[in-house]
């Protein structure tokens, strides 16, 4: 655990918001697909701590980001901190994204703020040498987090939104059926988002070449597997596996998702 000091803060989309933090050790030793945990309040409410993608982390800089949404109690909290602001975190935590063959190409699929993770593993993508292509829903244009950063890379981006004010109207889910003829059907696909959307894209990518990897969005509060609040049901009779400890990246066939 480390107190990290919030260094920049933006509202990027609506009721989300992107925050750098000052870590050199968190900025050379997570991964992407990693997590990190926060606690949002110096007083007991609330009570766990909450879980965080790491959207991008620059070594040479010393500097972690987030990106999360306002949608409860802890995450309202933490959209009220101000820069200079110093954050309890605890992380890197959890498995990371295992990269193509080089050169191989990749696909991300991220519905909502399923966008979190993909910022740093396009970076780690660009350095592999794969053309990374980007499928990203949302309920609408206003709801699109800023794509700067993923075009300086060279990806490939592609929206949906369900109100139809950006990209295709539609989900991600239509997106994905849409682009099923020209995207490379050996690449590596990597998803992320709510529950019940990666159940549907997984279901799609099931039926597809290549890897696909998932990256679960659960409650988290300990991170390290010992409140065992975070099981997801393993696919076939093996029990359970823990999105903190286990996670929160695994491959399809790994989880039972449908």
């Amino acid at each position: 655990m480390e107190l990290c000091q919030v260094i920049e803060r933006r509202k990027v989309a609506d009721s989300t918001f992107r925050y750098t933090l000052a870590s050199p050790f968190l900025a050379r030793a997570v991964r992407p697909g990693n997590f990190i945990n926060i606690r949002v309040s110096p007083s007991l409410m609330p009570l766990w701590r909450r879980p965080f993608s790491v959207h991008d982390a620059d070594p040479s800089r010393g500097q972690v980001d987030i990106l999360f949404q306002v949608v409860g109690e802890g995450t309202r909290i933490l959209s009220c901190a101000s820069v200079g602001a110093e954050l309890d975190v605890f992380g890197p935590l959890g498995n990371s994204f295992p990269l193509p063959p080089p050169g191989s190409p990749a696909v991300l699929v991220a519905g909502g703020l399923g966008i979190a993770p993909f910022l740093f593993l396009s970076r780690a993508l660009k350095a592999n040498g794969s053309p990374t292509h980007l499928l990203y829903g949302a309920r609408s244009r206003s709801r699109l987090v800023e794509l700067d950063g993923f075009q300086a890379l060279g990806v490939e981006i592609r929206l949906a939104t369900e109100d139809g004010s950006a990209g295709v109207r539609g989900t991600v889910v239509d997106l994905l059926q849409e682009t099923e003829t020209d995207l490379p059907p050996e690449a590596w696909h990597y998803v992320c988002g709510p529950l019940a959307a990666v159940s549907a894209i997984g279901r799609e990518l099931s039926r597809r070449q290549g890897k696909v990897w998932v990256s679960l969005e659960t409650t988290m509060a300990c991170g390290f597997g010992a409140c065992m609040g975070c099981a997801v049901k393993a696919r076939g009779d093996r029990g359970y596996h823990l999105v903190c400890k286990d996670g929160p990246v695994f491959e399809l066939s790994e989880v039972e998702l449908w």
